[in-house]
């Protein structure tokens, strides 16, 4: 109770438009308002909780001044988002169909290279028992089993000590012998479909702008974190 008038005492002083000197009165009846209360209490019950001194009232004081900068900083940071957020919506109208194009264009590109990858890989299954059987009946074979012999112990220890970069790449060596190419099918699958479109300007501008109103949002959301904090204190 002690604390809430002196709390409302004080906002009202920070609120409002009177000079310094007449703050330093406000504050000064504050203070001497809280030890008439103490002393209209002291006869019926002892004073709970930590005592009213010049320095409790000071951190109060303090708490409060950090509450209005904080208040006024997420004031600020509200008017700076529903600016940003107006220039997205002009950014936006200004883009017109651009980005349903792009987004239509960079899909097609992304199902063409991804059938010309799957056709490759199951051409690739097909002729792997085959090329595994020409490997091991071949006259000089004894290099090439050496090999797969060689990389089949890196694909073990790579998956004991849990390296899935080593592993990836030994089964990639692994698979390569085999036929499989999975750069090489890659590569073969753009050169059929294209690269993929580049993004227009207008498009890269609205995705600017919205990731400016997103960062202003998280500084917002953490400034109302702090002041959260800040009114627990007191």
């Amino acid at each position: 109770m002690i604390r809430s008038i002196i709390r409302a005492t004080v906002v009202l002083a920070c609120v409002s438009t009177v000079a310094h000197a007449q703050l330093g009165g406000l504050i000064r009846k504050a203070k001497e308002k809280v030890e008439a209360k103490v002393e209209d209490k002291a006869s019926e019950k002892p004073l709970e909780g930590d005592p009213v001194t010049a320095s409790t009232l000071d951190a109060v004081l303090k708490g409060l001044s950090l509450e209005a900068e904080g208040v006024e900083k997420s004031k600020q940071l509200w008017t700076a988002i529903e600016a940003k957020s107006q220039e997205v919506t002009e950014a936006d109208k200004a883009a017109g169909d651009e980005p349903d194009k792009w987004y239509k264009a960079n899909s097609d590109n992304e199902r063409c290279v991804s059938r010309s990858i799957d056709a490759s890989e199951k051409k690739h299954e097909e002729e792997a028992p085959q090329k595994m059987m020409a490997l091991n009946s071949g006259r000089d074979n004894t290099a090439v089993i050496a090999k797969l012999n060689a990389i089949g112990k890196r694909i073990t220890d790579a998956n004991a000590k849990g390296d899935k970069v080593a592993y990836t790449k030994a089964m990639a060596d692994y698979m390569k012998i085999l036929g499989f190419d999975p750069v090489g099918d890659s590569t073969a699958a753009y050169a059929k479909c294209g690269k993929p479109p580049a993004k227009p300007a207008s498009m890269v501008k609205l995705e600017g702008l919205k990731a400016e109103v997103e960062q202003l949002t998280d500084q917002r959301r953490a400034v109302e974190k702090g002041l959260r904090r800040v009114r627990r204190l007191f």
